[in-house]
């Protein structure tokens, strides 16, 4: 029986793209949120621009408590996917390849936080009185939510394509509790006696 391995990126291509996608999102979702810049003002009571936090105009930006609960959804989306790309990163750099089931489902629970906080956000800036047109910042929450999805997905078709091993955890457990126990290479050693 002859396997089609061919049609089937590496494991390392699938992981890298996993890690670039969550690095990116993870960006993005940043600039998103800190940004006051989520839709653009109609020129209505002076209103420039009006963010996440902060309502502007041309002269000072104040502080909104609009939608705190997407604010704190989307906050709690980049946390969490601040730890997926750290999973993703370190899972890159060591080699570590079975933890794929474990990296799709935190990239998928990121994705849902941000579509929850960025669905109501949206229909509230879409219905806002001085909503005057999209700018970047709901545009880049909207891009870091889908590749969030996009990175989760990847990492599910990876598990099943190439499912992870059992007991990895505890085996990569005793792999760093052995590297650990090695002297490092430039220990001093003490002369030889004569």
């Amino acid at each position: 029986m002859i396997s089609n391995t061919s049609s089937f990126p590496s494991s390392f291509q699938l992981r890298l793209t996993v890690t670039a996608l969550s690095c990116i999102a993870t960006i993005v979702m940043l600039v998103a949120i800190s940004t006051n810049r989520w839709v653009d003002g109609n020129g209505k009571d002076d209103i420039q621009s009006i963010g996440l936090w902060k309502v502007c105009n041309r002269v000072v930006c104040v502080s909104h408590s609009a939608i705190i609960y997407s604010k704190v959804l989307l906050v709690f989306c980049l946390l969490f996917g601040i730890c997926g790309n750290i999973v993703a990163v370190l899972a890159q750099m060591y080699g570590v390849e079975d933890i794929k089931k474990a990296t799709a489902k935190i990239m998928f629970l990121t994705g849902v936080l941000g579509l929850c906080g960025m669905i109501p956000a949206t229909v509230y800036f879409s219905l806002i009185y001085y909503y005057g047109g999209v700018a970047y910042g709901l545009v880049f929450g909207w891009i870091g939510t889908f590749l969030y999805l996009v990175a989760g997905s990847i990492s599910w078709y990876h598990h099943k394509k190439q499912p992870d091993r059992e007991g990895t955890l505890e085996e990569i457990k005793r792999q760093l509790s052995m590297r650990n126990a090695q002297p490092p290479p430039y220990t001093a050693q003490p002369p030889p006696s004569t």
